[in-house]
C-alpha cells in the first residue's frame, strides 16, 4: 500500500481534484436537479477505472437512484440524508458482504470504511511536497516564510494603526475593499468541495490496503438461559394473545364498543404504540435465537416455538397497525408522515417474513437483509412521488366534499403542481384559484440565477401548468 507508483498518485491526486471541483459545481448549488446525476455518473467512471467488477455496480446503484430524486422531484426533505447515505456506500465500495455468515462483524466493518478515509486527508500535500526535490524544497521555504510573515505582518499594521491615524483609514478601506470581494458562500462551497475531494481520495486509496478486507469471519456465538427465555416468552406471549382476542373481536369483527366508544375513535388510537411493539417484538425475536442457536433437546424446540408464535403475533399487530393508519387516512387523507409510515409496514413485513424462516434455520446473515430491506424502503421513497400522491388524494376528497379545506397541499413542493391544475379547472372558488397561482409562481419563479445544473422535471412542470391555467 505504501509503495505506490507516482503515476498512481498522480492520479488519485487528479481525481480528488476533479471530484472537488464536480462537487462544488455540481452537488452544492442551491436548488441543483440534475447536477447530483452527472456527478454520480463521473464518480462512476471514476470508480470503474480505479475498482473495475461487479462491487462497483452494485454500490453505484443506489447511490444512482438518490441522485435521481434531486432531478425528477422538487421535494426536498431527502437531500441531507440522501447525501450522508451516499457517502456511506461510497465509502463501502470495496466492502466484501457475505449473505451465507450469520455475523455482525460487518456493522463494525462499515463504521470504520466510513471513518477511514478521514486518515488519508493528509496524503495528497505530503505527496505534493515529494514529487519533486529542489523545486519542491524550495516550495516548502517559500510557505514556511509566508507561514511566519502573516503574523508578523498583521502585529506590525496593528502598531502602525495606532500610531498614525492616516495609516489606520487607509489600512481599514483596503482591508473592507478586500472582504467586500470575497463571498461567504463561494468560500463555503469550495470549502465543502475540497472536503468531499479529500475524502474520495481516501475512500479510494483506501482500497488498495488489502487488510481493511474482513478475514475469518465467524457466526456469532451466543448462549443463554433456555428456562428464563422460554418464561419471558411464555408471559409476554399470553398477554399478547388476549389483545389479538381482542383485535380480532373489536377491530376486525366490528362488535359493539362498550364505553359509548366510537368505532372510528378505537380504531385512530394506539398506532405508533402498536408500531413500537412491533420493532421491540422482532428484536427480541433475533436475541431470542442468538442466545439459543447453539442449543439443542426439547426446550430448544419450544423456544423456536414460541419465537414463531411471537413471529405470528408480531403480524397480527402490524395488519391492525396498518388496518388504523389506513382508516385514519380515509378519514383525514393521505399526509408525508402517513405515506412513510404505512410504507414503513410494507416493508417491516418483508423483514418478519425473512425472520420467520430465520428462526427456523438461522444459518444465514439476517443483519445485512435488514440493511438490505432498509436501504430498499429509503430508494422506495426516493422515487416516489409522494407529494403528488397526497395532493391528489387531499383533492379528490376535496372535491368529494369530505373535507373541508386543501391547506395541507399548499405545505408540498412543485411535485403538486398537477394535482393543483386539475382543482383549478374543477373548483368555481375564485380566491381558491388564485391561491393556486400563487403556489405555482412561488414554486417557479426563483432568486437564484437559472442554470443547466438547476434544471428538475417537476420544476418544469409547475412551468408548464402555470402556462396551461394562463
Amino acid at each position: 500500500m505504501k509503495n505506490i507508483l507516482k503515476e498512481s498518485k498522480l492520479t488519485l491526486v487528479i481525481y480528488s481534484i476533479i471530484t472537488a471541483i464536480c462537487f462544488t459545481c455540481l452537488v452544492m448549488p442551491e436548488n441543483s436537479g440534475i447536477g447530483p446525476v452527472i456527478f454520480v455518473i463521473i464518480q462512476f467512471s471514476f470508480a470503474r477505472f480505479f475498482i473495475p467488477g461487479k462491487k462497483t455496480i452494485i454500490t453505484f446503484l443506489p447511490i444512482f437512484i438518490m441522485s435521481l430524486n434531486s432531478f425528477i422531484s422538487a421535494n426536498e426533505i431527502w437531500k441531507l440524508t440522501n447525501l450522508i447515505i451516499c457517502l456511506a456506500l461510497f465509502a463501502c465500495i470495496s466492502q466484501e458482504f457475505n449473505f451465507k455468515v450469520d455475523t455482525t462483524v460487518y456493522l463494525e466493518d462499515i463504521t470504520r470504511k466510513i471513518l477511514s478515509p478521514f486518515n488519508y486527508f493528509k496524503l495528497p500535500f505530503e505527496w505534493a511536497f515529494k514529487i519533486g526535490t529542489t523545486k519542491t524544497t524550495v516550495l516548502k521555504r517559500i510557505a514556511m516564510a509566508l507561514v511566519l510573515a502573516l503574523p508578523c505582518a498583521i502585529f506590525l499594521t496593528l502598531i502602525l494603526a495606532n500610531a498614525d491615524m492616516v495609516f489606520s483609514l487607509k489600512a481599514e478601506a483596503f482591508i473592507k475593499n478586500i472582504f467586500s470581494k470575497i463571498n461567504l458562500h463561494t468560500v463555503f462551497l469550495i470549502i465543502c468541495g475540497i472536503i468531499t475531494g479529500l475524502y474520495a481520495f481516501g475512500v479510494i486509496y483506501s482500497t488498495y490496503n488489502r487488510d481493511d478486507k474482513i478475514k475469518n469471519i465467524k457466526p456469532m456465538e451466543c448462549s443463554g438461559d433456555l428456562i428464563i427465555i422460554n418464561i419471558l416468552l411464555t408471559v409476554l406471549l399470553t398477554i399478547y394473545t388476549a389483545f389479538v382476542v381482542i383485535q380480532f373481536k373489536y377491530l376486525f369483527a366490528g362488535t359493539q364498543l362498550p364505553n359509548n366508544l366510537t368505532y372510528t375513535e378505537y380504531a385512530r388510537k394506539g398506532f405508533f404504540e402498536l408500531l413500537l411493539l412491533t420493532v421491540i417484538n422482532i428484536i427480541g425475536i433475533l436475541a431470542s435465537v442468538q442466545f439459543t442457536k447453539q442449543s439443542r433437546g426439547i426446550w430448544a424446540i419450544v423456544t423456536k416455538f414460541l419465537c414463531h408464535y411471537m413471529c405470528s403475533i408480531t403480524m397480527i399487530l402490524l395488519i391492525s397497525s396498518f388496518y388504523r393508519m389506513w382508516l385514519y387516512t380515509n378519514d383525514d387523507g393521505l399526509t408525508r408522515l402517513r405515506t412513510f409510515v404505512m410504507l414503513f409496514l410494507v416493508f417491516e413485513t418483508i423483514g418478519l417474513i425473512v425472520t420467520y424462516f430465520y428462526i427456523a434455520k438461522p444459518q444465514f446473515n439476517i443483519t445485512l437483509i435488514y440493511l438490505c430491506i432498509s436501504l430498499a424502503y429509503y430508494l422506495f421513497l426516493n422515487l416516489l412521488p409522494t407529494d403528488t400522491i397526497i395532493a391528489q388524494n387531499q383533492i379528490n376528497k376535496y372535491l368529494n366534499g369530505e373535507r373541508e379545506s386543501i391547506d395541507y397541499v399548499f405545505t408540498l413542493s412543485a411535485d403538486a403542481s398537477k394535482p393543483l391544475e386539475y382543482l383549478y379547472r374543477n373548483t368555481n372558488d375564485l380566491a381558491l384559484k388564485e391561491r393556486i397561482k400563487n403556489f405555482l409562481i412561488n414554486n417557479t419563479n426563483s432568486q437564484i440565477p437559472s442554470r443547466w445544473q438547476r434544471y428538475n422535471l417537476s420544476v418544469e412542470s409547475a412551468k408548464n401548468s402555470l402556462e396551461n391555467l394562463k
